[in-house]
């Protein structure tokens, strides 16, 4: 056998230049990046991904509420506690007090003594004056809430029982005018008390006690007790114009809450003549007068003389229609409650703002390397989210214990025995 031609065997252009040149150099497969490279890479990728869309969400929240109704309302809040300031502020601005006035009282003559008279209480064995005591048993019903560990809230209610007695007595009641004897038959005022207190009526309209009743002069048999009226005759300056007074009564147990005394108040519906901004103006004042009262004696005589007609009053009138007057100012300046209402309207446009959606925008989490992780060989690996419990629980109840009181009834004994 022959030797091979080594000339041959090398010149086959497996390494000449010319079959290098002739095929390119195979190059070597490019294996796919290890784990940790593609980690690497993913992180600062979902890092800017997520800080984009924070951004993006910023643009979005900074503008307002992300719903449009919840931008309404936090509008329509607003506007409105800004025109009610406002509004307040302006009438306050534009309040004017009623002005302190010098006033005389309006009316003709007046006697007391013609009507005023005194009464004495009878009572002969059993024939005359009775006295009773009746009892109630009332209730009353209380409420409070408040807010349990869970969060619901709640109300407790409780009722109060106890015994209301009521004691009064029927009158006998004689007077005498001109020499004539006059009698009729008068309830008493009430005594109210949690205990009883028959013997208490029995001492302040005992035997023998003198009232202060009123009588007509033409008719001494027409009166009137506990509850008088009288009134000025006309006055011939200002025709029209009178003055009436009363006095009214009750029975209350004294400072010492032993032994309980019949109490007068006295008042008056007074007409009033006052000259403002030099007008002269005559004007009829009801209720709100001043009052007096009497300790076991008739106030009406006195306050007569105190404030009878011709007396100086200070009354108040109003500057914008000088012909209204009143003993006290009746309006009240709006001023006085800017304060609270500025306090009020922040806190609920602060409440607002944040039911709203106004206290801030919450970005989303910034998850990192998000998106499928590439391994070796081809391998995908799955991440196992935990599953939290789905259902909640709230222990509430209801109810309240609640029950209602009896009215007054008309039981007892008022009628003469």
């Amino acid at each position: 056998m022959s030797k091979p031609d080594d000339s041959v065997f090398w010149d086959s252009g497996w390494q000449s230049e010319d079959r290098a040149q002739a095929e390119p150099q195979q190059q070597p497969a490019i294996l796919p990046p290890s784990p940790l490279e593609t980690a690497l890479t993913s992180v600062p990728n979902s890092a800017n991904a997520a800080t984009a869309g924070l951004e993006a969400e910023e643009q979005r929240s900074n503008g307002g509420p992300k719903h449009p109704v919840a931008l309404g309302i936090l509008i329509v809040v607003t506007v409105g506690l800004v025109i009610g300031n406002v509004a307040l502020v302006n009438a306050s601005n534009a309040y004017v007090p009623w002005f302190e006035t010098e006033a005389t009282l309006v009316g003709g003559p007046i006697t007391p003594e013609a009507f005023l008279t005194t009464a004495t209480v009878h009572l002969e064995g059993n024939n005359g004056t009775a006295y009773f005591e009746d009892s109630y048993e009332r209730s009353s019903t209380q409420c409070s809430t408040y807010t349990d560990e869970w969060g619901d809230r709640r109300e407790d209610c409780w009722t109060d029982y106890w015994t209301e007695y009521e004691c009064y007595a029927d009158l006998d009641l004689r007077w005498t005018v001109n020499g004539t004897e006059h009698q009729a038959w008068e309830y008493s005022p009430t005594l109210y008390d949690s205990y009883p207190c028959l013997s208490a009526i029995e001492d302040a309209f005992a035997p023998g006690t003198n009232l202060t009743i009123s009588v007509e002069p033409n008719d001494p048999s027409s009166y009137q007790a506990f509850e008088l009226g009288l009134m000025t005759e006309v006055d011939e300056a200002h025709p029209g114009f009178l003055t009436g007074y009363r006095e009214s009564s009750s029975v209350e147990y004294g400072y010492d809450d032993d032994r309980a005394i019949l109490v007068t108040t006295c008042s008056m519906d007074a007409a009033a003549a006052y000259t403002f901004d030099g007008e002269d103006y005559v004007r009829d004042i009801w209720g709100g007068s001043p009052t007096t009262h009497g300790w076991g004696s008739s106030c009406l005589a006195d306050y007569i003389e105190t404030f009878g007609p011709g007396s100086d009053v200070t009354v108040m009138v109003n500057p914008e229609n000088p012909s209204e007057a009143a003993w006290e100012d009746p309006t009240t300046d709006p001023g006085e409650f800017i304060g609270t209402s500025m306090c009020c309207s922040a806190m609920i446009l602060l409440g607002t703002f944040v039911l709203t959606g106004r206290g801030g925008a919450r970005p989303p989490p910034i998850v990192l390397g998000n998106g499928p992780t590439h391994h070796r060989r081809g391998h995908h690996g799955h991440a196992h989210r935990p599953s939290r419990p789905g259902g909640s629980s709230r222990r509430s109840s209801g109810g309240s214990r609640s029950s209602g009181g009896g009215g007054r009834s008309g039981g007892g004994g008022r009628g003469r025995r």
